[in-house]
């Protein structure tokens, strides 16, 4: 008799979707073995057969369960049946997370340590499903309605092979422990008892992310970022820099070499030339297996993964947040895309700020292979006569922008 397992040898292997296999057989050889014996056109040997089929009780007995989403990973989950995203876009209405069909930023979750799902793209922690709809969380407003999840075999509950490499999507919070039903606009669960083997509305397929999307404005080519996962260094994209605040009330920023850690705040620049993904309003980046960690007094810049409430004070004077913002009315404004004070309820996720502790900011200054510089708060209009655009085309008349003035990067304002 052949073990149930055996409808699982095509899906060994590892990561999501797959099934872990600790045996010494070789399970493609062994297939191939019993695939010759039953398309023969002669009666095949007993002992044969017998053998073979000792071969595929070795395979199946030695195949264990499906393989779990490991935490400190980005993944996206889809709905089998419905053929949508999860995703931390939201009902304007009421705030409920709606499954969506674009792969855009918002399908994109980090599973952290404790198995809840943080959006990458605001910051907030999936939640609340007793309504029994599921909603969005900023950290410190309602961390009792936050989800941890266990993610189910579907296969091991169904033994459908129709069902293998499927997950059921099992929610745990205060309000009760659902299984997400994925069919609808918006995101469902059945009753805490509900069955997820027949409905394949609660079946889920889990893809881990090995590009990563890294938001930065397109027009001025600047942005900031604080990532779940380490990416692989490609100057060819995007450069990356921490930020110090110096004596003299200078952020200097210092390019950075080798692959981009994980948990640590950049200032981003976009490269001439670089491929912008318009869905994503941002550059695909590749996911690096590792990065070195640099160390934390080597900047100024702070970051975080959740989005978090911000208290400002009530004096702007006593202000000591700064992140990167366009001004009120860009058209009118003589400094482009820059460090400016925080008065803003919310600090973004996945971003990074400065902290300036009461030290007031002059300007930024790019320090690179060779130090140059980018005064961007109170900067003074250039009159070098060698100025070029980022395109390396000299320019006469420059307007405001981002400038290479007597070999120099500059903002003009």
């Amino acid at each position: 008799m052949l073990t149930p397992a055996l409808a699982k040898p095509a899906y060994i292997g590892e990561g999501v979707g797959h099934y872990a296999y600790t045996g010494t057989a070789n399970v493609q050889e062994v297939m191939s073995e019993a695939n010759e014996l039953l398309n023969s056109s002669t009666v095949p040997d007993y002992a044969a057969v017998q053998a073979c089929v000792d071969k595929l009780n070795e395979i199946g007995n030695n195949i264990g369960s499906i393989n779990q989403p490991e935490t400190g990973k980005v993944y996206r989950f889809k709905c089998v049946n419905g053929g949508k995203w999860l995703s931390s876009a939201t009902n304007s209405n009421d705030g409920k997370v709606q499954m969506t069909p674009d792969e855009g930023l918002n399908t994109y979750f980090y599973l952290n340590e404790s198995n809840q799902l943080l959006s990458y793209n605001t910051g907030q922690y999936t939640g609340s499903i007793a309504s029994p709809n599921m909603k969005l969380y900023d950290v410190g407003t309602s961390s009792s309605s936050v989800n941890t999840f266990t993610f189910r075999d579907v296969y091991a509950l169904s033994l459908n092979a129709a069902h293998l490499g499927t997950y059921g999507l099992y929610v745990n919070n205060s309000g009760g422990a659902r299984n997400l039903h994925g069919t609808s606009a918006i995101v469902n669960s059945g009753s805490s008892g509900g069955s997820i083997t027949d409905d394949t509305g609660y079946h889920w397929t889990i893809e881990e992310v090995t590009e990563l999307p890294v938001v930065i404005n397109s027009t001025y080519k600047l942005g900031t970022l604080y990532s779940p996962v380490p990416l692989v260094a490609d100057e060819s994209k995007l450069k990356f820099f921490t930020g110090k605040i110096d004596e003299e009330g200078y952020v200097t920023l210092t390019k950075h070499s080798g692959n981009i850690p994980a948990k640590t705040p950049f200032l981003i620049e976009l490269q001439e030339g670089a491929a912008y993904n318009s869905t994503y309003g941002g550059v695909l980046m590749t996911v690096a297996e590792t990065a070195d960690a640099v160390e934390p007094s080597t900047y100024s810049m702070q970051g975080n993964l959740e989005t978090i409430v911000n208290i400002v004070p009530e004096n702007e004077n006593e202000i000591t947040i700064y992140t990167l913002q366009l001004p009120s009315d860009p058209d009118t404004a003589t400094t482009p895309l820059v460090f400016r004070k925080f008065n803003g309820t919310k600090l973004q996720g996945c971003r990074a700020y400065l902290n300036t502790g009461g030290t007031a900011v002059k300007g930024m200054r790019f320090k690179e292979d060779v130090e140059t510089g980018i005064n961007s708060i109170g900067t003074q209009q250039s009159t070098a006569n060698t100025v070029f655009d980022l395109s390396g085309r000299r320019v006469q008349n420059a307007g405001k922008g981002l400038y290479i003035v007597n070999g120099k990067k500059m903002f003009i304002k």
